[in-house]
């Protein structure tokens, strides 16, 4: 592929179609179309794509044995030792996990949590889903940070909701006044009708 440049491609852009005097190179060659401008910059992109460092994600069967010890162990990330041994088991399940990888996915996990934690606020009006996404209540956001039962509200990815309505039956709902906590994932926020 032949070099290109730059500033003859914003001129291009501008609507001049003049060679600056450095074209004079037999490497370069003009451009001589928008639409050649735009291939270039596909080329561009996808060179960059293909430059990219890899990354090593973690498979199913790894984030499931972390999310799972991370119940056990709230505060694994302040830990080096504490790292270094889950990483080792993590790498039992599938590609090699280093310490730093986990503590990385282990700071971008908090940060994820955090702003799903920020889409939903206190006294939002919600309704309750089942793992099947089909409705099984309605009721209001009651807290969304902070522990609760013992559970770190962020980290567990959940709500505590005061239940007003629960259904028995696709056609039939029962009114309850009752406060739990609730998957994050599992519930829709219910838009608010303007008058």
């Amino acid at each position: 592929m032949a070099i290109v440049q730059v500033d003859y491609l914003a001129s291009i852009e501008n609507g001049q179609n003049q060679l600056s005097e450095d074209t004079s190179d037999q490497n370069i060659e003009p451009i001589n179309s928008i639409q050649n401008v735009e291939e270039f910059r596909s080329m561009e992109s996808e060179e960059r794509q293909e430059n990219k460092r890899r990354r090593t994600l973690m498979n199913d069967k790894q984030i499931q044995t972390i999310e799972k010890a991370l119940l056990n162990h709230p505060v694994m990330k302040k830990s080096d030792g504490t790292l270094q041994r889950w990483a080792a088991e993590l790498s039992r399940h599938g590609s090699k996990i280093t310490a730093d990888q986990l503590k990385n996915w282990l700071s971008n996990r908090k940060g994820k949590l955090a702003r799903a934690a920020a889409k939903f606020k206190v006294g939002q009006h919600v309704i309750l889903t089942d793992d099947k996404g089909q409705e099984v209540g309605k009721g209001t956001i009651h807290l969304v940070k902070g522990v609760w039962s013992g559970k770190n509200l962020v980290e567990s990815s959940s709500y505590v909701v005061d239940v007003k309505e629960l259904k028995k039956s696709a056609a039939q709902s029962v009114s309850c006044d009752i406060r739990m906590l609730w998957n994050s994932s599992q519930l829709v926020l219910i838009q608010q009708q303007l008058p």
